[in-house]
């Protein structure tokens, strides 16, 4: 500290002392910054040495390492043991639900193999895992040309998102949003006589502007906006979140002098989530409120796609008042061979893809939204390790991605009455992960 920050701090201590005020010294950061030879001027907490721009500083010291309890956060060392109370009370209370049933939604032969839903954990090792790309290339380019046609781009908009596409100068949240709506609505699918699951929910983005959208098609017909049975909401999501939008949901019909619906959020991963159990205790307590449900996502990570669909063929009063679902999918780089519905395995099987092939399909989907950089070409990337360039890449990510969507598909269509579609939902400049699936269910 220079002579000047000494004089500012003197003068500042002795206007405090003036107006009667105790003067307290910030705390600084200790971190030497080698070009100026001085310490950095950001403030630190009073437990820690070092800002938050500098606190990987620390690690020289302590160790950050995975929770042993819940593997998704990580933590100091020397905080473990007192961490791992605390992480298991809390993992404790989570798990007493009723509806909590561990590894429900898995593969029988792989239950109790992983606690986190992206991670690849196999028979086979990882990190002796090695590409063939010479094998790999030319199978997956054969199955797609041999099978599937181009997907179509249906991009819809829908009417009652108008107002939040005039609030935001970044649309493309939005208009995806309005597109998946939009797609329900014209398969019957949006209405205030059915309910809604979010699998994955996040914030419940998706859900406030689905209510926002029907309420906006119910004005016409006050029986409709006025009717004390209005949709109920059921957001599902394995991580705590921040600013979710529940409260706004409850507001949203408040405006319109609405009764509030039941909004029912839980905190649970879909691989341990016995949905028939929550919507019995938590839907079905009134004699009138027996709807139909509908089953909603936006990119839903992962292998989360593949639990959400063996969550649903588990259930049996879910099932009989299922009416349909849209997914917007995304990240098959962080799937998993061991979550796939047997369905999904007999269909990659049948196209001679196994565990190993799975793993490429992964890797190659990767591909498909990778992203270029400013100003690169088509035909740049040839030195990559596969031989390949950029474009070649991205289509070939696109052919993984689309095989193991059609797995997917084709676990759906093995429960009779589901009509299964796949489409891309928006172009892809709007999104990279443009692809959705939809079903609906023909058996009332």
């Amino acid at each position: 500290m220079n002579n000047d920050d000494d004089i500012k701090i003197s003068a500042k201590r002795r206007r405090l002392v003036k107006q009667g005020k105790q003067f307290k010294e910030r705390l600084q950061c200790e971190f030497i910054i080698p070009k100026k030879n001085r310490r950095c001027p950001l403030t630190r907490k009073e437990t820690s040495q070092y800002c938050a721009q500098h606190i990987q500083i620390q690690t020289l010291e302590n160790k950050r390492i995975p929770c042993p309890i819940d593997s998704r956060h990580s933590i100091w060392e020397k905080d473990l043991q007192n961490h791992t109370k605390k992480c298991e009370i809390k993992n404790d209370k989570d798990k007493q639900v009723s509806w909590f049933k561990l590894d429900y939604n898995c593969d029988s032969t792989t239950v109790g193999n992983s606690n986190n839903i992206n991670n690849n954990d196999d028979d086979d090792d990882d990190e002796n895992f090695t590409i063939d790309y010479s094998k790999w290339i030319p199978i997956v380019n054969e199955i797609y040309e041999s099978n599937y046609k181009p997907l179509p781009l249906i991009q819809l908009d829908h009417k009652g998102t108008q107002s939040r596409m005039s609030q935001v100068t970044n649309q493309k949240h939005i208009l995806q949003q309005s597109s998946l709506i939009s797609h329900l609505n014209t398969r019957d699918l949006l209405s205030s006589d059915l309910n809604y699951v979010e699998f994955g929910c996040g914030r419940a983005e998706l859900s406030r502007y689905l209510l926002q959208c029907i309420i906006f098609q119910n004005k016409e017909n006050p029986l409709n906006l006025h009717s004390d049975s209005f949709s109920n909401f059921l957001l599902i999501d394995r991580s705590p979140t921040r600013l979710k939008l529940d409260s706004k949901m409850i507001k949203d019909l408040q405006d319109f002098n609405l009764k509030p619906n039941k909004i029912h959020r839980i905190k649970i991963d879909i691989k341990d989530l016995f949905i028939d159990d929550i919507i019995s205790k938590e839907f079905d307590t009134n004699d009138n409120d027996h709807k139909k449900f509908v089953a909603i996502s936006k990119h839903l990570c992962g292998a989360a796609t593949d639990l959400t669909i063996q969550c649903i063929l588990n259930s049996k009063n879910f099932k009989s008042r299922f009416k349909g679902m849209i997914v917007a999918m995304c990240c098959r780089h962080c799937c998993d061979y061991n979550k796939l519905n047997q369905f999904s395995k007999n269909y990659l099987s049948n196209l001679n893809i196994d565990r190993i092939g799975f793993k490429h399909l992964m890797k190659f989907a990767s591909w498909a939204v990778n992203g270029r950089r400013p100003n690169m070409k088509d035909n740049d990337g040839k030195d990559h390790s596969s031989g390949l360039n950029i474009k070649e890449r991205e289509d070939l990510g696109l052919k993984a991605r689309r095989i193991i969507d059609e797995s997917r598909k084709f676990a759906l269509e093995q429960n009779d009455g589901f009509k299964v579609e796949l489409c891309k939902y928006v172009k892809s400049d709007i999104s990279l992960e443009n692809t959705s699936l939809i079903v609906t269910n023909r058996i009332e």
